[in-house]
């Protein structure tokens, strides 16, 4: 753990003709210098030729002198707090040079406290994070900066590495937990079995790698799913129905082009017309969803999603984003709510099927270490707290379905009550288990009848076919032949028969022989040779042999 905490490379992540922001460069805060009232101070002009020399130095590759002059900069403490911020910054990324993380994150830390906007001091703190693996710290860094530039792939990056590397760092407490606990050190288990919970507590997304292609949220003139039409609803009588869809194109226009914060303002306004078109409002809540999400405001996104919802409930997009805030906000339970809802209407929907496998995964890896931390509660007397785990672990098996994780439960829970001395409340824990167990037995026995017929119905097809393809050879139709020996073929792969499937291949390959196709016949023996080590007798090797041999000959 120790030695992995270190930076891959020294500027692995580090753009591309990076330099230092200018004096004159033009910031994203919206206040003007006049405002500020900095033209008139007389030191702005020092430590504007202060900033300009340090990015030469910088730019020649000297970045102790850089710093140094950008010290100097700052001493002259000019009333421009962009131009002190940018100092900041700059000092900040000569810092990042010299693989002074610490002193990076500090100047990158004060340049966004005076220009929060500033984005490549916050590119500089998410990284200076990264390289200390700082890496929730990271996150913060990087959420910050996605709220600003949404699309920016360098944050993205970063963010995908971040939350890679916590997965790992969650894994690894993970694995000590369990080898501590396998040699008896079960309240050191604990400590870090309690560590991987808390760092594994983050999604594996990089904040949009679920984000569906060419995703814009709905328009006013967008067709619902809803049957009921307007004229019911009684809306188009109402004339706060048209500044509502006003505000909702432009929002629409504002996300579409990366401003995120005007849209949301935007869809607000629509909002607080309160016309009398439930739909519309449906789709000013769920587009105001998709923008707080998009500025990683999960929890706004979800309340949204939510009334969306109420408002119609088959506005699928509004599902969508739901479902994905309680994955972001590792609500996983919530999150499979939502997705059932969606699947109920698009039950061949790839991007909910998608986002439900990745909660039960989820949810299967949080069950486990609540059985490790139940277990581990166990060994060191704990049981009342080994209970709640238990619980824990039992009802995620429940929501996923997962009788195996249900009966193993129960089973702990029996062991649990026991070691309590509560041997009633052990004995209904131990009876459900068992009853499980035979539940389980009873399901896979049926599915056993099941494939035994079903195989036995294949190999009746399969002789069928035979017969076919034998009849057709015999008749010189040997391109009729072929189809009956493929469809034979193809069942013979199905239940796994290799003595069947190498006999096939042989009567292909002197199919083809027959047709003249003798590139594809020496094809079926190179395929023969794959196989024939798994055929169980000796004649059937020899009869493949044999045929090979016919074949090399023709």
């Amino acid at each position: 753990m120790a030695e992995g905490n270190l930076p891959t490379t020294g500027g692995e992540l580090e753009e591309k003709n990076e330099f230092p922001a200018t004096a004159t460069e033009e910031s994203q805060v919206t206040s003007s210098d006049a405002e500020l009232d900095v033209y008139n101070d007389p030191l702005r002009e020092i430590a504007k030729v202060c900033v300009e020399k340090g990015n030469k130095e910088y730019r020649q590759g000297e970045a102790n002198n850089a710093i140094n002059s950008y010290t100097e900069g700052l001493k002259v403490n000019c009333k421009d707090k962009r131009l002190n911020a940018k100092l900041y910054s700059n000092r900040a990324t000569a810092h990042f040079r010299l693989a002074n993380y610490v002193e990076c994150l500090d100047d990158a830390t004060v340049a966004v406290q005076l220009e929060p906007s500033l984005i490549k001091a916050i590119k500089k703190g998410a990284r200076a994070c990264a390289e200390l693996c700082w890496y929730k710290e990271a996150r913060s860094w990087l959420h910050m900066g996605l709220t600003i530039e949404n699309n920016n792939e360098s944050l993205l990056q970063l963010m995908r590495k971040s939350n890679a590397e916590l997965r790992v760092k969650a894994n690894t407490y993970a694995s000590l937990g369990c080898t501590y606990y396998n040699v008896g050190q079960f309240n050191t288990a604990i400590v870090y079995l309690q560590q991987s919970m808390a760092e594994g507590n983050l999604p594996t997304t990089g904040g949009g790698e679920l984000e569906e292609k060419n995703e814009f949220p709905a328009t006013a003139t967008e067709e619902s799913q809803v049957t009921s039409s307007d004229a019911e609803l009684d809306v188009y009588n109402d004339p706060l129905r048209e500044i509502a869809k006003v505000c909702l194109e432009k929002g629409n226009k504002e996300y579409r082009q990366g401003e995120a914060n005007k849209a949301i303002n935007s869809y607000t306004e629509g909002l607080k017309v309160n016309c009398k078109d439930e739909r519309l409002n449906a789709k000013l809540y769920s587009n105001r969803a998709t923008a707080h999400f998009r500025l990683a405001n999960y929890v706004e996104c979800l309340d949204d999603a939510t009334v969306a919802v109420q408002l119609e409930p088959t506005l699928i997009k509004a599902i969508k984003k739901g479902a994905r805030a309680c994955v972001e906000l590792c609500w996983y339970k919530e999150a499979r709510s939502w997705l059932h809802m969606g699947l109920t209407i698009e039950n061949n929907n790839e991007h909910l099927l998608q986002l439900i496998r990745k909660s039960n995964a989820e949810l299967k890896v949080e069950a486990n270490t609540y059985a490790s931390l139940g277990c581990t509660y166990h060994n060191v007397g704990q049981f009342n707290t080994a209970i709640v785990y238990f619980q824990q672990c039992l009802e995620i098996s429940k929501e996923l379905g997962d009788k195996a994780g249900e009966g193993r439960s129960y089973g702990s829970l029996g062991i649990a009550y026991h070691s309590l001395r509560e041997f009633k409340t052990a004995i209904k824990n131990h009876q459900r288990r068992l009853e499980i167990t035979k539940e389980i037995e009873n399901n896979n026995k049926r599915l056993l009848q099941l494939l035994r017929k079903t195989n036995s119905e294949l190999i009746v097809r399969a002789n069928n076919s035979c017969h076919l393809s034998n009849n057709y050879q015999g008749l010189g139709k040997f391109k009729a032949a072929i189809k009956y020996h493929q469809r034979q073929l193809e069942i013979d792969k199905v239940v796994k028969d290799k003595n069947e499937e190498g006999r096939n291949y042989c009567n292909l390959g002197s199919t083809y022989q027959s047709l003249g196709q003798f590139k594809t016949a020496i094809h079926t023996i190179n395929v023969i040779k794959k196989l024939r080590k798994k055929w169980q007798t000796r004649p059937e090797r020899e009869n493949v042999i044999a045929i090979s041999a016919l074949l090399i000959a023709v």
